[in-house]
Parts: structure tokens; sequence; C-alpha cells
């Protein structure tokens, strides 16, 4: 679960759950705001979680992340601007940058 760096961290006993902290700049960057039933959710975009994938590539694994990377190149409706924007923010623009350049 994403969590602003200032925040009070939420005690929740189920499911396990694990907190990134991200800056401000980091935290607001690609919400997506979605509606499902009468609640509004927010999640982040897709350019913005394989940048996330990429930056915490050590909890989940550098393969997740590149594999999110891949299946993200095949879409028709790929942004790269955004994504290497994104990308920027989150501080690991090299990483994507290089592994976009190796996949295409």
């Amino acid at each position: 679960m994403a969590i602003h760096r200032k925040s009070w961290r939420p005690k929740i006993e189920y499911p396990p759950v694990e907190f990134y902290y991200f800056s401000k700049k980091q935290f607001e960057a690609g919400i997506d705001k979605i509606k499902i039933s009468d609640h509004k959710i927010s999640i982040y975009c897709t350019e913005k979680t394989i940048c996330d994938c990429f930056r915490y590539r050590n909890k989940p694994g550098l393969d997740i992340a590149k594999e999110g990377l891949s299946e993200y190149l095949k879409r028709k409706d790929r942004n790269l601007e955004k994504l290497l924007e994104y990308a920027e923010i989150c501080r690991v623009k090299a990483l994507p940058e290089t592994w976009i350049n190796a996949m295409i």
C-alpha cells in the first residue's frame, strides 16, 4: 500500500499489508480515480505502477518489473513519454529507459 512519507501508519491486522513510503511528489503522481458501485477508489495508472515496480525491484523482484514493462510495450495505447515522466519522478529513469531500448 502506498503511503505518504509523513502520514501515520495504519494498523491493519488482516490481510497482511506492506507499506511503501513516497514523497509528496511521488505519492500524488499518476493517480486515477475510478468508481466501483458507490465508492470512489484511487489507484495508480499503469505507467506509474511499472515505475514503482522498478523502484522497489528488490522486493517483488526485477522479473516482475521487466514483465510488466514487456506487456506494457505490447499495448497499442502505450505512452512512453508518460512512462518516462513517471520514471523520472520515481527517480528510476535509467532502468526502464535501458530496458525499453533493449526490448524495442
